[in-house]
C-alpha cells in the first residue's frame, strides 16, 4: 500500500513537471532565504558573548550636559579606571583602551626586504585588559606580557603576516617605522562578532610616555578628557545596581568640584553599559567602530517569518489547485483501493 502511494506521488509530479518544479522551488527558496536571514540575526545577537567573562564586563560611559545640549560619550578619562577600582570594592579589575589609530608597522628581518603594512586596529592597554577580556595567549608569558614599557602582544593572524611560521617572541617591530616595541606575546585572534577588533596591543605606559613627551601631561590627568575607553570587570556577584547607586558619591569625590550633588547630577553622569549591549544598543559619540541597531534585527526577523509564511501559503495554494485534477483518481481509489494505474 505504501509503495503504491509513493508511486502515485512520483507519477503525479512527473505528469505536472512545470507546476511541481515551481511549487517545490518556491518553497525551497522561501525556506533558504528565511534561514539565511535568521543566521545573520543569530550572528548579530551573539556579538561580544564569546568572552569568558562577558556577563560581568561593562564599559563606563559618560553623559555630559552643556547648557541645553546633552552629549553621550563612549570614551572617558585615562585616570578613571584606577580611580573607580580604588573606590568600588565590587570592581574586580579595571582597564582602559586607547585606539592607536592608523599607523605603519615595520619589521626588518635579518635577511630580505622589510615588511611594512598600514595597521588600523592597534590599541594601548595594560595587563588587566588581557585578564578582563580573557585573551588566550598562545606564545609568551601572560603575566608579564604587557608589564614593561614598549612591549606589544600581537594576534596570531598578525604574527603570520609579518613572521610567517617563525616564533616572533623577543623580536622588535617599529611603530610608525621609528618607535621600537618588543614582542612579548601572541594571542588567539578574537572572533569576528565583537565590537573590538584588535590586531595588536601595546602597553599603556607607552601611550602615557607619548603624551608626556608631546607636553600633554595636564591633558592626561584631566578628569574631563574623553581620551580612552574604560572597561571594568565586576566580581562574581555582578552588583551592577549597587555600583551605579554609589556612582554620584564617586563623582563628587572624583571631580572634587564646589557644587551640590544636584548640580553634579545635572552636569555629568557616569553609567555602566553591558559589554553585550554595545553592538546593538549603543550609538554614542566616538564609538570604537560603527555599531548596528536592534531595529534592524527586529525588521530582519519579521521579514524572515513573513517570507516563510508566504512560501508556505503559496505552496498550499498551488497544491490545492492541482488537487481538483485528481478528484477522479481519488474517487476510484476509494471505491477500489487495490486498483493500479
Amino acid at each position: 500500500m505504501l509503495s503504491q502511494f509513493f508511486k502515485s506521488v512520483f507519477r503525479n509530479l512527473w505528469r505536472n513537471k512545470l507546476n511541481s518544479i515551481i511549487n517545490l522551488l518556491g518553497l525551497a527558496i522561501g525556506i533558504a532565504s528565511s534561514f539565511l536571514i535568521l543566521s545573520h540575526v543569530h550572528d548579530e545577537i551573539s556579538y561580544d558573548k564569546s568572552y569568558p567573562k562577558a556577563k560581568r564586563i561593562y564599559r563606563v560611559i559618560n553623559e555630559t550636559h552643556y547648557g541645553d545640549q546633552v552629549r553621550n560619550w563612549a570614551p572617558t578619562a585615562p585616570v578613571l579606571a584606577g580611580e573607580m577600582q580604588a573606590y568600588f570594592p565590587e570592581i574586580e579589575l579595571a582597564t582602559h583602551l586607547r585606539q592607536a589609530g592608523s599607523m605603519t608597522m615595520k619589521y626588518q628581518p635579518e635577511e630580505g626586504d622589510p615588511k611594512i603594512f598600514k595597521e588600523d586596529w592597534g590599541f594601548f592597554t595594560d595587563s588587566a585588559g588581557i585578564n578582563i577580556f580573557g585573551l588566550e595567549i598562545i606564545h609568551g608569558n601572560k603575566t608579564n606580557a604587557l608589564k614593561n614599557v614598549n612591549s606589544v602582544i600581537i594576534a596570531h593572524s598578525f604574527a603570520q603576516k609579518y613572521f610567517g611560521n617563525e616564533n616572533p617572541i623577543g623580536k622588535t617591530m617599529l611603530l610608525q617605522s621609528e618607535f621600537p616595541v618588543n614582542i612579548t606575546g601572541v594571542y588567539k585572534d578574537l572572533p569576528h562578532n565583537t565590537h573590538l577588533k584588535i590586531d595588536f596591543l601595546v602597553t599603556f605606559e607607552t601611550f602615557k610616555n607619548f603624551i608626556f613627551e608631546m607636553g600633554y601631561e595636564d591633558l592626561y590627568y584631566a578628569k574631563t578628557w574623553a581620551g580612552v575607553y574604560t572597561y571594568i570587570l565586576l566580581d562574581e556577584n555582578n552588583q551592577k545596581d549597587q555600583v551605579e547607586s554609589k556612582m554620584l558619591d564617586f563623582q563628587m569625590e572624583y571631580y572634587q568640584l564646589d557644587i551640590s550633588r544636584e548640580e553634579m547630577q545635572q552636569q555629568n553622569r557616569f553609567s555602566l553599559q553591558a559589554l553585550t549591549d554595545i553592538h546593538l544598543h549603543s550609538n554614542l559619540e566616538q564609538e570604537i567602530r560603527k555599531n548596528s541597531n536592534v531595529i534592524y534585527i527586529i525588521v530582519f526577523t519579521i521579514s524572515a517569518i513573513f517570507i516563510l509564511l508566504i512560501a508556505g501559503v503559496n505552496f498550499v495554494n498551488l497544491t490545492t489547485s492541482q488537487s481538483l485534477k485528481r478528484m477522479k483518481e481519488v474517487g476510484i481509489r476509494k471505491v477500489n483501493p487495490h486498483c493500479r494505474e
